[in-house]
């Protein structure tokens, strides 16, 4: 009985580890797309920021024009 309950543990054992470096990894996977989604929001939120000036340049310099 001793080697079924040995090998039973290791069993058990063993889909332990197994489980936690799948969670590891699945943790890993959402780490990168939110770092992908960040990277996104940023390049976004610049290029929005870029227009603002943009537009800011042209206004000023319609005033300056118009002046």
């Amino acid at each position: 009985m001793a080697i079924v309950e040995a090998v039973v543990l290791a069993v058990i054992v063993e889909t332990m580890v197994l489980a936690m470096i799948t969670e590891v990894l699945v943790l890993v996977a959402i780490a990168e797309v939110v770092v992908i989604v960040e990277a996104v929001v940023l390049a976004v939120s610049v290029k929005v920021v870029d227009l603002a000036v943009i537009a800011e340049a042209m206004v000023l310099s319609a005033i300056t024009q118009s002046i």
